[in-house]
């Protein structure tokens, strides 16, 4: 029997969920993600949005704990475009709260949900800006090529 690895992205994307509806409902046929996600919309599979919510929420705490995100979080896709009522679900908490480790610094972290297309641009400008105000008095020099800016 070959062993598999859990992964987040085995759980956390659309064909994650249809894995997930698989071993939550074995019974019933295998879906495509689009399928599964429609049954989420749907209220029909309650015990798999919970579970997502906090497979999501443990994904955040361990970033948190990992990179120590002063700036945030920011998380972006399709399952969760579709599917923002998880952020309200007491399950995507308590799997941020699975480790209480640093807890009183991750709470001051952001979380953010990135709901446009340009979301790379936005989350760059939002590092800048950071840099920018928490360095008044440090030059920040930014070579482009053929000149360099300083602000």
């Amino acid at each position: 029997m070959k062993r598999m690895r859990l992964l987040s992205k085995k759980i956390l994307t659309g064909q994650g969920l249809a894995n997930l509806h698989q071993f939550f409902y074995p019974e019933l046929s295998i879906l495509s993600p689009e399928e599964v996600g429609q049954k989420m919309q749907q209220g029909q599979v309650k015990e798999l949005k919970e579970a997502f919510a906090w497979y999501l929420g443990l994904f955040v705490g361990t970033v948190q704990l990992a990179f120590m995100p002063e700036g945030g979080i920011w998380i972006t896709g399709g399952v969760i475009m579709n599917h923002l009522d998880i952020f309200d679900y007491s399950d995507f908490f308590s799997g941020i709260y699975a480790s209480p480790a640093y807890l009183l610094q991750r709470e001051d972290y952001p979380l953010g949900v990135l709901c446009q297309p340009e979301h790379a641009l936005m989350g760059g400008a939002y590092y800048a800006v950071k840099r920018l105000l928490s360095s008044k008095n440090d030059t920040i020099r930014l070579n482009t090529g053929t000149s360099s800016i300083s602000a």
